[in-house]
């Protein structure tokens, strides 16, 4: 009789003969690691993101084993994981590979010996690029089930960009700029890097609930909403802007915080992640473009150098942006 994964005993030096008793695949390599999962579960009333103990094949192309753990998993649980994907493989029959390799040190120690007994070579990489391949095939898979549009499938974007942004929403988020301007006072902002070129800023966050950054481009149907503002779904349909709300982790893409974690790109704190939408007049919203990014992120970096500023009612206050930061036309701001 097989045994299940629960009588299958993993530990050394039990498993032992087992695993000598397996034919070897010549030639064969596989790759084992933990990631992070790249979607979260409810697990005590709370969204939770496991940890994946991933087992694969660069040979085959398989995952031959993978387990999810609820917290950061030892190394003698990763060893099971191995030890289970040779004698219970989850595509193929029994076998050991010829080799393994690792990415953590911790790993390569724990295991060393006990691969050096039965036959299997192993090696440290600063990429498993199997692995790499499996977690973003995961990522696309969970952010298609997702509701939310990942900014990184902004047509035309790059991952500097995205750098950039997160950098200047950090601190925009930092600076708190909903304890200085009242959420009925916009902001116009002017540039001839902006398409329309003026934008009319309003800044939330004050009432302590949800934290962000509006940009309308049109002044006349803004008023018009803080005159006679409706629900959040009515006031979609009557305007037209680019909108920034910091949320928690699980609220965003698994496609934008794989590549917040792949590329460390800065965040302010737990719940400053950034979930970035157009919305336009009776239309659903829909991703942001390259040129709202830009208009977005030269907003972030500006709003908070014109509210430290001396803000007088006819204040005009312009900002020049670094070299690095192109279009180099400056950012003009005043009260609308």
């Amino acid at each position: 009789m097989k045994k299940t994964h629960d009588q299958l005993d993993s530990r050394w030096p039990r498993c032992r003969p087992a695993l000598e008793g397996l034919p070897q695949a010549e030639g064969e390599v596989w790759q084992v690691d933990v990631r992070r999962f790249p979607a979260w579960i409810l697990e005590r009333g709370a969204p939770e993101r496991p940890w994946s103990i991933l087992a694969t094949s660069p040979t085959t192309g398989k995952v031959l084993g993978q387990r999810l753990a609820m917290s950061p998993p030892s190394s003698e649980e990763v060893w099971g994981v191995l030890v289970k994907a040779m004698i219970q493989p989850l595509f193929g029959e029994a076998h050991r590979p010829s080799a393994v390799e690792l990415r953590s040190v911790g790993l390569r120690d724990h295991f060393a010996f006990r691969l050096r007994s039965i036959g299997i070579e192993h090696g440290l990489r600063e990429e498993l690029d199997h692995i790499d391949f499996v977690i973003d095939d995961m990522v696309e898979a969970t952010s298609a089930e997702i509701g939310f549009p990942p900014l990184v499938r902004v047509p035309g974007v790059t991952l500097e960009q995205l750098a950039g942004l997160h950098r200047a929403a950090a601190g925009f988020y930092r600076s708190r700029p909903w304890l200085a301007v009242r959420s009925d006072v916009p902001v116009q902002l002017e540039s001839a890097a902006f398409e329309p070129r003026r934008y009319y800023g309003v800044v939330m966050g004050q009432a302590g609930l949800t934290y962000g950054l509006a940009l309308y481009d049109d002044l006349g149907g803004l008023r018009d909403l803080l005159e006679r503002p409706g629900s959040d779904e009515e006031n979609a349909r009557r305007t037209s802007a680019i909108a920034l709300t910091f949320s928690a982790a699980h609220a965003i893409s698994p496609a934008d915080l794989h590549a917040i974690e792949r590329n460390s790109w800065e965040i302010a704190g737990p719940n400053a992640y950034l979930l970035v939408t157009r919305v336009r007049r009776e239309q659903e919203p829909t991703l942001p473009s390259k040129l709202d990014l830009i208009v977005l992120e030269r907003s972030l970096i500006g709003l908070p150098e014109f509210l430290r500023s001396p803000c007088g009612p006819r204040l005009r206050f312009e900002l020049r942006f670094p070299e690095p930061l192109e279009p180099l036309e400056p950012l003009l701001m005043s009260w609308a």
